[in-house]
């Protein structure tokens, strides 16, 4: 802690709002640069830090703040940024076998409530501009690729739930995340980026434990391509 201290972290200690988190997502992957062996877990004395990190209300306060369309995207994408890079560091922490396997589920169900609440978002915010606004085309061209980047994140959370190391209780939360954010996240994919999700969550409910695989057909349920109404000729 006193390494997260000294890089500027915040106390973890009441609610933290989303501008506190970013900065405890930043401080902790400023020292988690310079060994694995210094992010934060969900037990033991970093445990009330951890908990900060991946505490939902930073998020759904924002978006029920009633604050301007700008402000929440502003205040929302750098929040996000620093939670998929806090996403990173931990996968690659967890390689080393310094990071406790429930801790990458956690962190990626929180990352999917980031997703589902900034995702509805990037339109709007993008309608807003005028269609003469010199950076139009490169906001755009970066929402897609944002758009890739959470088919991907997406797809490699799914691999947690096939790992025997992620304690079950970890999967569950990590699975009622996929379900409940996924569907709303889908809505503004591209339709290869959905069928590569929905080819993902289909061979993992083919290798989960039994008790996941309902929830699973249920995800993908909602990721099926809806069929175009008939002709009414």
């Amino acid at each position: 802690m006193e390494r997260y201290t000294a890089a500027g972290g915040p106390a973890p200690t009441g609610q933290w709002d989303a501008a506190a988190q970013t900065a405890g997502w930043k401080a902790v992957l400023a020292i988690a640069a310079t060994g694995p062996g210094y992010l934060p877990a969900p037990h033991g004395s970093s445990g009330p830090l951890f908990e900060h990190l991946v505490d939902d209300r930073a998020l759904t306060a924002v978006e029920a703040s009633g604050a301007t369309l700008q402000s929440q995207f502003e205040t929302l994408v750098p929040l996000l940024m620093a939670t998929q890079a806090g996403v990173k560091a931990m996968i690659l922490g967890a390689t080393a076998k310094e990071v406790q396997p429930d801790a990458i589920a956690m962190i990626y169900a929180h990352l999917f409530v980031a997703f589902a609440v900034v995702t509805p978002l990037f339109e709007p915010y993008l309608a807003s501009f005028a269609d003469d606004e010199p950076t139009l085309a490169v906001r755009r061209r970066g929402l897609e690729k944002f758009k890739t980047g959470m088919a991907i994140q997406i797809q490699g959370a799914l691999g947690v739930l096939t790992s025997s190391e992620t304690p079950a209780a970890a999967k569950t939360k990590l699975l009622t995340a996929l379900g409940t954010h996924v569907p709303v996240v889908a809505r503004t994919l591209p339709a290869e980026l959905r069928a590569a999700i929905l080819e993902t969550v289909t061979k993992t409910s083919q290798a989960v434990d039994p008790d996941l695989v309902g929830p699973l057909l249920a995800l993908a349920a909602t990721l099926e391509p809806v069929a175009a109404p008939p002709d009414s000729d």
